[in-house]
């Protein structure tokens, strides 16, 4: 197992936000208090998370979690990219982000420190927005749960099946010449991979079949509170 982070220094060193010698002594003190290990990479900033890792020898993942990050970077398309060649093919993605409701194509900036005050939240993509900049590359989405404030926003977190090919609908003819011709997905939408990559035969518990569905009809829970629709993974769960 992997663990990243980005090498940036922090707007905030005396609280610990981002910084990675905080982060350092906070993950050696979970390791020694639980007695586990993983390997934890620093990526040096402007370097592809692929490029590095496979440096490495890390090879390709089943499970990949890019969640609460899509909104903190310039650009999320470049992100999903950058990722996208570490997720074996038939592998899983989980990808967890701000989200707008709306039935616009839409990206909403985070002007004025609205709705969020965070210093480096930038993107609040629309609903059907994220739901085809996932299956531009190659991610379907077939589980997802999302809640929404007053305001119209909210968060989404979508388990991802990761495909061969886009997942066009039938009346779409651009998006899959886009994700493979164009020079922008050439040099950086996560093609490296693409027509090599590992198989992995992942799998859910409830091994039921999976199907598309669309971010629209995620199921929405409550954003506080208990819920059926949430667990806790305990680090001696074995399955």
């Amino acid at each position: 197992m992997y663990a990243t982070d980005n090498a940036r220094p922090s707007d905030y060193p005396d609280d610990g936000n981002d910084s990675l010698y905080y982060m350092r002594k906070k993950i050696k003190a979970v390791k020694n208090l639980h007695n586990v290990d993983w390997n934890y990479e620093i990526i040096p900033e402007k370097t592809g998370v692929f490029d590095h890792l496979s440096r490495t020898n890390a090879g390709q993942f089943d499970v990949l979690n890019l969640s609460g990050l899509l909104y903190h970077v310039y650009s999320p398309m470049h992100w999903l990219g950058a990722v996208r060649p570490l997720i074996k093919d038939g592998g899983l993605a989980i990808i967890s982000t701000n989200i707008k409701f709306t039935d616009e194509m839409t990206m909403y900036f985070n002007a004025k420190g609205k709705p969020q005050g965070n210093l480096t939240t930038y993107w609040y993509p629309s609903v059907p927005l994220l739901d085809y900049l996932l299956r531009y590359f190659r991610l379907m989405p077939v589980r997802a749960l999302s809640f929404r404030d007053d305001d119209g926003f909210g968060y989404v977190s979508a388990i991802c099946r990761a495909t061969e090919n886009v997942i066009a609908d039938p009346d779409d003819a651009w998006m899959e010449p886009s994700a493979w011709h164009s020079w922008d997905s050439k040099w950086f939408g996560g093609l490296n991979m693409a027509g090599k990559s590992e198989k992995s035969s992942v799998q859910f518990k409830d091994n039921l079949p999976d199907q598309r569905i669309s971010l629209t009809d995620a199921t929405e829970i409550q954003r506080h509170g208990h819920s059926n629709h949430t667990a806790v993974l305990k680090l001696n769960d074995t399955e």
